[in-house]
């Protein structure tokens, strides 16, 4: 709960700062807390919130929603974001 906090206070900041890297690596960052370890529903509309990122971060993306997908019971969504 405290990271979550604190995941979301720099993602406020960096949006407040204009500063979109800093946004979209504490959104990837909450997505894949909340994917693990509480809301996957919440989890990929904070990925949604993401985009777009660089090749790399991308890949993280859809690592964090395939991990979402599977914990929503979306098997066939996941799998298919690993086919990606």
């Amino acid at each position: 709960a405290r990271a979550r906090a604190e995941l979301e206070a720099v993602a406020a900041a960096a949006r407040d700062l204009g500063d979109d890297g800093a946004r979209r690596r504490a959104t990837l960052l909450l997505a894949g807390l909340e994917a693990r370890d509480g809301d996957p529903e919440r989890a990929l509309v904070r990925l949604d919130e993401a985009e777009p990122l660089p090749p790399l971060e991308r890949v993280e993306l859809l690592l964090v929603r395939a991990t979402a997908c599977e914990r929503a019971g979306r098997a066939l969504e996941a799998r298919a974001q690993l086919q990606d």
